[in-house]
């Protein structure tokens, strides 16, 4: 290992008398103590490391959250085809269901998982026994950039997936200072970087990285595209194929709008496009949370324009028809199945957008619904994506006033009919052949 990174290991040394000292004092790092100390828990075949019984991971990913996983899991799934031993760090405690479902249908002699020690001390050399790391995203902890530049220097590769730099504007438009070395300095460390859309090229060439470091790739779409093909499949489960026949006998595909992940926030763009609007669109909500606070506030909040009638997997079929009949707005109480709704909808609005952060609008985009979301959209780039590959599907609004443009946007091909299952079959296997692709150019050994 490298001078700097034993220097940042013995600085850890020191500093953990007073990390202990502070995680007795504060809750919330006591909780994250408590969650790393499961490392250390025995019987757990996937969270041995290779390296304690003499053997060697080919690949080590780092996660920090549920998107960052949705990013890395297509490559370690193909990893795992090849049959290549991998590792797989992870920060975020929300992580810990799905690393716990995903051990249910593996194989632990192929992969390992681990909490990554941000409090307790165990240094990352000593579990990791893969010469090639990949990381995701932003989350740049000093011991992973260190590690990786080791592994670089014996013969390993360090590899990035999803990179953007669509909040570092500003910073690139001042060559020469501080911020812009130091991002230049941290892009470099790696010796592939995999975009998350094609127009974050001509920034990383900004920053002087060359162009054969660089690829563009979504691997997100994958696994939306693999739900997709089976939407039926899921609603049918879920018994929702009354909903289903409710919608399709009594609405075409371009008269449906679909509130996804909706909050009390958004209803003002849904009470104004019903104002507004020549079109009388069938209009589901697909609340973000489900709570029975949360949906009562949303029937008030809706009421003063149209009557709202609340549903699930149990309604009967003549109430549903009914309520689309009379064009009252459904209230859809169900769970886990957002995505698998988008299919059945022309139009589509994404929640979050006049809040925090605008939620997934890659899902409604593949599923062939036009899109509409709100202006808080600097954290997604998923809207960029839309933005670069088709423009004409997306449109975001720039005010609560502001209505859906239904009646332009029902002529929008894609909004024309629901597609069968050999339609997302198809896209499928396209887009496994891009993650091939990603695959060979990001993992090829060095000259």
């Amino acid at each position: 290992m490298p001078l700097v990174y034993l220097i940042y290991i013995g600085l850890r040394i020191i500093v953990h008398p007073f990390i202990f000292i502070n995680v007795q004092i504060f809750p919330s790092l006591r909780r994250r103590w408590n969650f790393e100390l499961k490392n250390n828990s025995s019987g757990d075949a996937f969270q041995v490391s290779f390296s304690s019984t003499d053997e060697k991971a080919q690949r080590c990913y780092h996660v920090s959250s549920e998107g960052e996983w949705e990013q890395a899991w297509p490559f370690i799934l193909e990893d795992l085809r090849e049959g290549l031993k991998t590792e797989v760090l992870y920060t975020s405690e929300s992580l810990e269901k799905r690393v716990t479902q995903s051990k249910e249908g593996l194989d632990s002699s192929l992969i390992r998982f681990w909490r990554l020690p941000l409090l307790t001390y165990k240094r990352l050399d000593s579990w990791v026994s893969a010469r090639d790391l990949v990381m995701c995203r932003y989350d740049f902890f000093p011991e992973l950039i260190l590690l990786g530049r080791g592994l670089n220097t014996q013969g390993g590769q360090f590899t990035l997936l999803s990179a953007s730099l669509k909040n570092k504007q500003k910073v690139l438009q001042k060559e020469g200072t501080i911020p812009f070395v130091t991002l230049a300095w941290l892009y470099d460390n790696f010796d592939r970087i995999c975009l998350a859309s094609g127009f974050e090229k001509k920034r990383f060439l900004k920053l002087g990285l060359k162009l054969t470091k660089l690829w563009s790739y979504e691997a997100r779409a994958l696994q939306i595209l693999w739900r997709l093909k089976n939407f039926r499949h899921t609603l049918e489960q879920r018994h929702l194929n009354h909903f289903i026949k409710a919608i399709e006998e009594n609405t075409s595909k371009d008269q449906r709008l679909i509130f996804g992940s909706a909050w009390i926030s958004d209803l003002e763009v849904l009470k104004n496009t019903l104002r507004v609007t020549k079109l009388r669109p069938l209009v589901v909500l697909a609340p973000h949370d489900l709570s029975a606070e949360s949906i009562e506030s949303l029937k008030k909040q809706i009421k003063d324009d149209q009557e709202v009638f609340v549903c699930d997997h149990e309604t009967p079929l003549s109430e549903l028809v009914s309520a689309i009949q009379a064009r009252r707005v459904l209230i859809l109480v169900e769970r886990g199945i957002l995505l698998e709704l988008y299919p059945l909808f022309g139009h589509a609005y994404i929640g979050g957008g006049f809040g925090r952060s605008v939620h997934s609008v890659l899902e409604p985009y593949l599923a062939t619904s036009f899109v509409y979301c709100g202006p808080k959209i600097h954290r997604s780039t998923e809207v960029e994506l839309i933005e670069y590959e088709s423009p004409q599907s997306l449109q975001v609004l720039e005010s609560l006033e502001t209505s859906l443009e239904l009646d332009r946007n029902i002529a929008h091909e894609s909004v024309a009919k629901v597609m069968p299952a050999s339609y997302y079959e198809g896209l499928y296997e396209k887009e496994l052949s891009k993650l091939k692709e990603a695959r060979s150019f990001l993992f090829r050994r060095k000259d």
